[in-house]
């Protein structure tokens, strides 16, 4: 129930941790909250499990890319989770093939901008008088029949 594709992601992520590895996906920046969506490092499954729901908005890949072939150099063994271009660039990136990446690509539908996100996150609260305090973009809890979009308090 928690996961959005059918928990694939988290078997995998699962093995990759068991064995010393580090997982690479897309999960909300802390300072900024549910306004940016960044790729970040996990080394646990309570730091991994942020990468799970969908998040239909271009993430900053930030500094991953360094971190990703430091931790390859290391010969740990790395998962990275992104779209189709994102793991393409990894791949670019890096100046060899590894045994010890593993990459899952997300299909992309078009993503809209990190600033046609924020503005519109920033209408809704707006409009509903509050701050977001959960984003779920594919929710699986149903109620009076549509989808819950989000949650503001």
């Amino acid at each position: 129930m928690k996961s959005r594709s059918g928990g694939a992601f988290v078997a995998l992520s699962d093995w990759i941790l068991a064995h010393d590895g580090s997982v690479f996906g897309a999960g909300y920046d802390e300072k900024e909250k549910f306004y940016k969506v960044v790729h970040k490092k996990a080394t646990t499954h309570e730091q991994r499990d942020e990468f799970r729901c969908s998040k239909y908005v271009q993430s900053d890949l930030c500094d991953v890319f360094p971190r990703i072939k430091e931790a390859l150099e290391q010969g740990r063994k790395v998962l990275f989770s992104g779209t189709g271009c994102q793991v393409g660039a990894l791949y670019s990136y890096l100046p060899k093939e590894y045994d010890n990446l593993y990459t899952i690509d997300i299909v992309c539908h078009g993503v809209p901008s990190p600033k046609m996100w924020k503005d519109f996150l920033k209408m809704r609260e707006k409009e509903l008088h509050g701050k977001a305090e959960v984003v779920q973009f594919r929710d699986k809890k149903i109620l009076d029949g549509h989808r819950i979009m989000r949650q503001f308090r």
